[in-house]
């Protein structure tokens, strides 16, 4: 796998879905970072399921904050850092499929544009979910996707139940 599709270490992470484990609420936002305590580095970045130490409750790094390890897949975090690594797309990112596709409910045209929803690291690819503009949700690699720069989305995952995009968040990343 590319350096891009590997978490390392200690990186830092944001949770991009809530969700309920082990009876603990876990929230959208919170921070945390990889942290292979039970297996190895390397074993996360081939089955794409980390070990991530998250901050409970924090969207902030608080040193002093309790925090717990929990084993989670890709599509339930993103690299928190500012600086993005070249070609990383993130959730919320706009992005234009660059080749037609054959989706579950219709055929697809390149140039069709959509959310980033999450991303799946993968033995040997990396693939991001993507709603579709007024279509269905796609599982696509990131070569069939053209990022839009300047545009975003934000991400509203509704009681683990689906998936609304609001489209007034027109901020711009780096």
């Amino acid at each position: 796998m590319a350096e891009l599709d590997c978490f390392e270490e200690n990186e830092p992470i944001q949770l991009v879905v809530s969700f309920t484990a082990d009876g603990k609420r876990y929230e959208a936002g919170w921070i945390g970072r990889v942290a292979p305590l039970c297996k190895t580095l390397a074993e996360s970045q081939r089955t794409g399921h980390y070990e991530v130490e998250v901050r409970t409750g924090r969207y902030e790094v608080d040193p002093d904050d309790d925090s717990e390890l929990i084993d989670l897949q890709t599509p339930y975090f993103q690299r928190s850092s500012r600086r993005r690594k070249e070609g990383e797309l993130r959730q919320g990112d706009r992005v234009k499929l660059v080749t037609e596709l054959r989706g579950t409910q219709s055929y697809i045209e390149a140039g069709t544009m959509g959310t980033v929803i999450c991303t799946h690291t993968v033995p040997d690819r990396l693939q991001h979910g993507v709603a579709l503009d007024f279509l269905e949700n796609v599982t696509v690699p990131r070569e069939q996707l053209e990022h839009m720069p300047n545009l975003f989305a934000r991400v509203i995952f509704a009681d683990d139940t689906g998936v609304r995009i609001d489209f007034s968040d027109n901020r711009a990343f780096s």
